[in-house]
């Protein structure tokens, strides 16, 4: 099921802002383009993992702009 797919992606990622694969509980999977964060890596950090879809910074400044234009994130993440 979903959940098994993340824990597994989760348990494979490396943070993309210290290089570990360690703390997966600690790790969001950005919905853009699947790389891995640790919550408190981030700059500024969470406090945990937010509900609902996340997106890196990256994704955040070029699919979300195009995504309001065609239909709003989620239209935009289930064409893929």
């Amino acid at each position: 099921d979903a959940a098994d797919t993340w824990a597994e992606e989760a348990e494979n990622a490396l943070c993309q802002m210290c290089g570990h694969g360690t703390s997966e509980e600690k790790m969001l999977l950005c919905d853009g383009c699947d790389d891995g964060y640790h919550y408190d890596c981030l700059v500024p950090p969470l406090k945990g993992i937010p509900e609902g879809d996340w997106m890196c910074d990256r994704c955040s400044k070029y699919l979300l702009p195009r995504a309001t234009r065609e239909g709003g994130a989620r239209a935009l993440l289930r064409r893929e």
